[in-house]
C-alpha cells in the first residue's frame, strides 16, 4: 500500500471514480438515466439503465450535441431536462434553451436571452414552458411557437420568480433559484416577487483584469433592510393578476417553495417573521378571493421547519415540525386541523423524497444521529416505520416519482460511495454504481469513533482519525478539525476519505479530530439551541473537552495542537485562537467570519438577533474585538470573489493583528468564491495549509 500524493487528490478522474451524476427517472418508467464522461476533459454522454434487465445504453454522445457553426464547442448535457413524452432533451446553457431531439440527432435552439440560472420549467402536460428573462415570468407555447410576458416590471432590482441571493442561500438552501410552480391544471402560475431596492451593495472585484470590472452584489448584512415580498398567482395565458398577498416591508419572509393544493384551486406559502420566530402556513385561493391561515409554528429561539407541505391525493397534507423537539411529520386536512402524527420519537426526519401507494418515504436518523436511512412509514396509519437500508452508513435517497424504484447511495466508514437499486419495499435488485478499485490500492486513515463527556454532561460525538501506520508508542500532533455551526453535522458514520486535507494531515503523522459540539445539527433542537444569542461561547467549551480527552490520550502530544475550519469553522477556528490562545500551537482559517455584524441577514439573525437588539452578544462573538489576544501562529485563506463570506472579513481582521502588531501569515486566492475550484487552486491550498501544520505541529 502507499501514501496518495497531493495531487491526485485533485485530478480527475476522483481517486474513487466518478460517481453517477445527473441522474433523471425517464418518462417511459422503465429506464433511469445519468451523465458520464468516457475521458477526462471530454463532455459527458448521456447514459440510460434499465430498471428490470440492468442493460446500460449510450443514448447521447456528449461532442455530438453541436449546433453546426463552426468553432462552436458541443451544447454541455449537464442539467438536462426530458420532455415529457422522453422524445427529445431539454439543455440549458449560456442564456440559451436547446432541444436535442433522439430519434434524428438534431439540435434546436428554442430561446434565447435567459436568466442563466433558472432553468425554463414545463407545465405540468409538458406543452408549454415557463422561463425567466431580465427579472420577468414568461410562457412559451412549445406547439406554436408563441411567446408570452407574464410581467413586465422586472429589473435587475425587482425579481420576478427569482430568488435574490439571500433567499437563495438561506432560506432556498442553494438548492433551486427559481421561485415560481404552475398550478395542477397548467392554468395560473403563482410566483414571488422580490423588491430589494433598498437592499445595500457589495463590490466584487476581478482582480485579474488590467482594469478589474465590479460587480455589485446585492448583500444585506445583520440588521440591513431585506427585499420586500409578494406573492402573486396570474394567469398563464395572459398575464392577469388572480390573487396576491404583498408583504408592505421586510418584518416577514415569504417562504421560497410553493406548493399547489391539488385541485388547483390555491397555493400553499410561509409567512416567517424576520427573528424566525413565528411562522404562519396559509392558502391563498383566488377563486375564492380567500387568504387563510392554516397553522402556526412557534419556538423561543428560532424555527428550523419552514415547509413545504407535502400534498397527499386526498387533499390533506404532510407537515414537518420540531414542536416535540425533534423534527417529524404530521398530517393535517385543508382546514389546518391536526390529523395525527405520522412519526415520532428521539430522532428526526431529515428530508422527505416522496409518496406513494399510501406510503411517505423520507430519510432520517433513526437509532443513530450519526448515521441516515431510509424509511418509509403510512401516510393515513399508525406511526411504526420500515427501515429501508439495514446496513450501517449514511445514505442518500432518489426516489423514482412513482414510487415503485429507489435509487440509494450509500458510504461507510470502511469505502466509499456505493449506489444499489431498490423496490420501495427495500428489496435489493442490483448494485448500479461501485467505487474505482484504485481507491485499495492506498493507504488511508484509520477512523475511531468515540463519545465525550461536556461540562454539564452532555454527551459528544467525536471521530478520531489516524495514520494507516499508526504507533500507539509515538507521540503524535494532532489538528482539530471544526465546523461547529448550526445545520452542520461533522460527526458522521460516513466514509472520511472526501475530504482530502484530513488525509494528507495523516499521512503527514499528524491526528485530525472532529467533534460536534452543541449547535450542530442532527440531535434535536435542544442540541442546537445553547449558542443562541451567544455564538462562540459554548462551541468553543465543548471544543475544550474534545481536547482534554485528546490531553488523555498516551499517544497525544498535548503540547502540539493544531486547529483548522472553514466558513463557519474558520470563525470558530479564531474564536477558538483568540478566546482560550493557549491551547493551541498554530491554526488556519478559511474565509472566516471575522464578526457577525459582516454577515448575511438571514443567517445571522436567526441566531443572534440584530447588532441593535443584542449588541453585547455581537461584541463577545467578535475574533475581530479579540485580535490581541492571539498568540499562536496563524494561516489565513480567502478567495478575493468569495460572495458568501466576503473578503472583507479577512481584511479587518489583518487590520486588527497589525493593530495590535501580531504576525501571522496570508493565502488569497484571485477569482475565488466560499469553495475553491480548480485542480491547480485546490492542489496548491492544500499543499500551503498542511505545510503550514507540518512546520508549526
Amino acid at each position: 500500500m502507499a501514501k496518495i500524493p497531493l495531487e491526485r487528490f485533485f485530478q480527475e478522474p476522483p481517486l474513487t471514480g466518478r460517481p453517477l451524476t445527473g441522474v433523471e427517472w425517464h418518462p417511459d418508467g422503465q429506464r433511469f438515466t445519468y451523465l458520464q464522461a468516457t475521458e477526462t476533459g471530454k463532455p459527458a454522454d448521456l447514459w440510460a439503465y434499465t430498471l428490470a434487465s440492468g442493460e446500460r445504453e449510450r443514448l447521447i454522445e456528449g461532442t455530438a450535441v453541436c449546433t453546426g457553426d463552426e468553432g462552436e464547442k458541443p451544447v454541455p448535457l449537464e442539467g438536462y431536462r426530458w420532455s415529457r413524452d422522453g422524445v427529445r432533451v431539454y439543455l440549458h446553457h449560456a442564456g440559451a434553451l436547446w432541444a436535442y431531439r433522439l430519434a434524428d440527432r438534431s439540435l434546436t435552439r428554442l430561446l434565447s436571452d435567459l436568466d442563466s440560472d433558472v432553468p425554463p420549467h414545463p407545465s405540468p402536460s409538458g406543452d408549454r414552458l415557463a422561463f425567466l428573462r431580465a427579472g420577468n415570468l414568461w410562457v412559451l407555447d412549445r406547439e406554436t411557437g408563441d411567446l408570452r410576458a407574464l410581467t413586465e416590471d422586472g429589473n435587475s432590482h425587482l425579481l420576478n420568480g427569482k430568488l435574490d441571493w439571500v433567499y437563495w442561500e438561506e432560506l432556498g438552501h442553494r438548492r433551486t433559484w427559481r421561485a415560481f410552480e404552475w398550478s395542477p391544471r397548467g392554468r395560473s402560475i403563482a410566483f414571488l416577487r422580490l423588491d430589494q431596492s433598498r437592499v445595500p451593495e457589495y463590490p466584487l472585484v476581478d482582480v485579474m483584469s488590467v482594469h478589474p470590472p465590479v460587480t455589485l452584489q446585492r448583500y444585506p448584512k445583520a440588521g440591513d433592510p431585506n427585499a420586500t415580498a409578494a406573492l402573486r398567482i396570474v394567469a398563464a395565458a395572459d398575464g392577469r393578476l388572480l390573487a396576491e398577498h404583498l408583504e408592505e416591508d421586510d418584518a416577514f419572509y415569504l417562504g421560497p417553495s410553493l406548493a399547489w393544493a391539488p385541485d388547483g384551486h390555491g397555493v400553499t406559502y410561509t409567512r416567517l417573521s424576520r427573528d424566525q420566530r413565528h411562522l404562519e402556513l396559509r392558502l391563498l385561493e383566488p377563486t375564492l378571493g380567500t387568504d387563510r391561515l392554516l397553522l402556526t409554528e412557534r419556538d423561543p429561539h428560532w424555527l428550523n421547519q419552514i415547509g413545504p407541505p407535502v400534498f397527499l391525493p386526498d387533499g390533506t397534507f404532510l407537515w414537518s415540525s420540531e414542536r416535540s423537539g425533534h423534527a417529524h411529520l404530521y398530517r393535517y386536512s385543508l382546514e389546518g386541523e391536526c390529523l395525527h402524527a405520522v412519526t415520532e420519537g428521539k430522532w428526526q426526519v431529515e428530508a422527505v423524497h416522496g409518496v406513494a401507494e399510501g406510503y411517505v418515504y423520507f430519510t432520517g436518523t433513526g437509532e443513530d444521529a450519526r448515521e441516515r436511512h431510509l424509511y418509509r412509514a403510512r401516510t393515513h396509519g399508525d406511526v411504526e416505520l420500515e427501515r429501508l437500508t439495514p446496513a450501517a452508513g449514511v445514505h442518500e435517497t432518489n426516489l423514482q416519482p412513482s414510487g415503485a424504484w429507489v435509487l440509494v447511495t450509500a458510504r461507510t466508514p470502511e469505502a466509499p460511495a456505493v449506489t444499489q437499486l431498490l423496490r420501495t419495499d427495500g428489496t435489493r435488485h442490483a448494485t448500479v454504481h461501485q467505487p474505482d478499485p484504485e481507491w485499495r490500492e492506498y493507504d488511508w486513515a484509520q477512523s475511531e469513533f468515540v463519545d465525550v463527556t461536556a461540562d454539564d454532561g452532555t454527551v459528544l460525538h467525536g471521530r478520531l482519525l489516524k495514520p494507516a501506520d499508526f504507533d500507539p508508542s509515538r507521540h503524535y500532533p494532532v489538528v482539530v478539525h471544526v465546523y461547529g455551526g448550526p445545520h452542520a453535522q461533522v460527526v458522521r458514520k460516513s466514509w472520511a476519505g472526501s475530504d482530502p486535507l484530513d488525509q494528507l494531515l495523516t499521512q503527514a503523522g499528524i491526528l485530525v479530530w472532529k467533534l460536534d459540539n452543541r449547535g450542530a445539527w442532527g440531535r434535536g433542537h435542544a442540541f442546537e439551541v445553547p449558542v443562541d444569542r451567544r455564538m462562540g461561547e459554548t462551541e468553543l467549551r465543548d471544543q475544550l473537552a474534545g481536547v482534554e480527552y485528546l490531553k488523555s490520550l498516551p499517544y497525544v502530544n498535548p503540547e502540539r495542537l493544531g486547529i483548522t475550519g472553514w466558513s463557519y469553522g474558520g470563525y470558530l477556528t479564531l474564536y477558538a485562537l483568540t478566546h482560550s490562545p493557549d491551547v493551541w500551537r498554530c491554526g488556519v482559517a478559511g474565509a472566516p467570519v471575522t464578526d457577525w455584524k459582516l454577515y448575511d441577514s438571514i443567517y445571522t439573525e436567526r441566531y443572534m438577533g440584530t447588532p441593535a437588539e443584542n449588541p453585547e452578544g455581537y461584541r463577545a462573538a467578535s475574533p475581530l474585538t479579540a485580535a490581541e489576544h492571539l498568540a499562536a501562529p496563524l494561516l489565513l485563506v480567502h478567495g478575493t470573489d468569495d460572495d458568501n463570506v466576503q473578503l472583507q472579513n479577512t481584511l479587518q481582521f489583518v487590520e486588527a493583528l497589525s493593530r495590535h502588531r501580531k504576525p501571522y501569515e496570508l493565502l488569497l486566492q484571485p477569482q475565488q468564491k466560499h469553495g475553491f475550484t480548480g485542480e491547480s487552486v485546490r492542489t496548491y491550498t492544500h499543499e500551503r495549509m498542511v505545510e503550514f501544520f507540518v512546520r508549526h505541529l
